[in-house]
């Protein structure tokens, strides 16, 4: 069963603060607050108004977080399945996607369920890329992001699985990703994992790792610099993603993304003075 969106926030926030019965607690919230919009009828005219423009707002909102988590996690489990891992891996590695989001015990199990049935028979692919895409509409960044966390899904051991690679691509490409944005995602993606796993004591890899970071060549001029920095800030910064309805989880990821953009930012200008 998939949470409204009140319900679901209340249920984190009470998860995290209190624990399983906090969950209860705020579900409890989160239904009040359903409940109120849902009686805007007995309110004043000038009220009314007002509380049915949120409520169409909230609504949007809602098809857009449903759309987001299920095809992110069914897409992810037809790919994990097209790199012909070990069950065990194949879990391992929506495990570590499920713990960077800090996903509560309700979200797992949805997320698992529609894992599973991404690598069912029955699943079809483009039927759930094309509701994504006509619940996104012109927003690009969100489709961006997804295709970000299915590549993190396939980086194990320090490099990407090849088969799960070369599915993401054709997904990228059927979202009308282009090429050139979908190599600098992938290098994105792989500096960061890199930034993590390296003991970094060199100013050298610091700095070659911060070009990579924003897809950018040495000799870039600061205009530049400035120019692909507001790009990348602009795209995952995770307040505009929330304000779009996606749930404060997905967040995470683009929280960690926009510091790293930022410490390469830094870095790289410190060195251009």
């Amino acid at each position: 069963m998939f949470f409204t969106h009140n319900e679901m926030l209340g249920s984190i926030v009470g998860y995290i603060s209190f624990g399983p019965f906090g969950a209860m607690y705020g579900k409890v919230i989160g239904k009040s607050i359903d409940n109120f919009f849902n009686s805007s009828q007995t309110l004043p005219r000038y009220l009314s108004k007002e509380v049915k423009n949120c409520r169409r707002n909230q609504a949007s909102n809602i098809n857009i977080n449903a759309a987001f988590f299920d095809s992110l996690f069914s897409v992810m489990g037809l790919i994990l399945k097209s790199c012909l891992l070990s069950r065990k891996n194949e879990l391992r590695q929506l495990q570590l996607i499920m713990d960077h989001m800090k996903l509560s015990s309700e979200l797992r199990l949805d997320a698992i369920n529609q894992f599973y049935n991404g690598q069912s028979s029955s699943f079809v692919m483009n039927s759930s890329l094309i509701e994504l895409i006509k619940i996104c509409g012109r927003r690009t960044n969100p489709i961006k992001i997804f295709v970000e966390i299915l590549l993190q899904s396939v980086y194990k051991d320090g490099k990407y699985v090849n088969q799960g690679i070369n599915k993401i691509k054709e997904i990228s490409a059927f979202l009308n990703i282009s090429t050139d944005e979908f190599e600098q995602t992938k290098s994105l993606v792989a500096s960061y994992n890199e930034h993590l796993a390296k003991n970094k004591n060199s100013y050298k890899y610091e700095l070659e790792n911060a070009y990579n970071i924003l897809g950018l060549e040495k000799g870039t001029n600061k205009s530049e610099l400035r120019k692909k920095y507001k790009q990348l800030m602009n795209q995952h910064h995770p307040d505009k993603l929330t304000a779009k309805g996606f749930p404060k989880e997905f967040g995470v990821i683009a929280t960690e993304k926009t510091q790293e953009i930022k410490n390469a930012y830094d870095l790289i200008n410190k060195n251009l003075r």
